[in-house]
């Protein structure tokens, strides 16, 4: 049952990200914004308000080939969900061991409930995701005392997108 199930999830993700890779989305918004960047003028384009170490994340996309690029985002993004899957179930069962099943359980009802918002995340290319992978290796590696490690990744989201700062004083706490 339970291969059957972790193949329907897989079907669901790839399915998912697939037409990512058939319409433009955030992903070619970004990349013109990165074209800008190694001209010296990374603030030319109309819209953009990022942070300079965003602008630089921005000349990724602008690098590559549009349909290689958007795969290579999208199973970046894939694997970061995947990756926040296993960080966050491998915390939670530091602080309370569960059995197997129930562990399972909990898993696969929180992937399909995520469905919804992995899809439309996907549809904009898949960069929320690549945050979240960011988010969930610093907070993996706080929890195991790895604070170096931790500063980089908690540093390299707030780099990636402001937003993340708003965790500071919950960890200085």
């Amino acid at each position: 049952f339970r291969i059957w199930v972790l193949r329907c999830l897989t079907i669901a993700l790839i399915a998912q990200a697939f037409p990512v890779l058939l319409r433009d989305n955030d992903y070619q918004w970004h990349a013109n914004l990165g074209k800008h960047f190694p001209s010296g003028d990374p603030f030319k384009a109309a819209g953009e308000w990022y942070l300079l170490s965003r602008a630089m994340f921005n000349v990724l996309p602008a690098l590559l080939p549009q349909m290689l690029g958007k795969g290579l985002i999208a199973l970046l993004a894939l694997g970061c969900v995947t990756y926040t899957v296993r960080a966050f179930a491998n915390m939670a069962k530091d602080r309370e061991p569960i059995e197997p099943r129930v562990h399972f359980a909990v898993i696969t009802f929180a992937m399909i409930a995520m469905l919804p918002l992995l899809n439309r995340d996907l549809d904009d290319a898949g960069l929320q995701c690549l945050l979240l992978g960011m988010l969930a290796a610093g907070g993996s590696m706080l929890w195991q005392g790895r604070s170096w490690a931790a500063g980089f990744w908690l540093g390299t989201a707030v780099a990636y997108k402001v937003t993340p700062i708003l965790f500071l004083p919950l960890l200085l706490w």
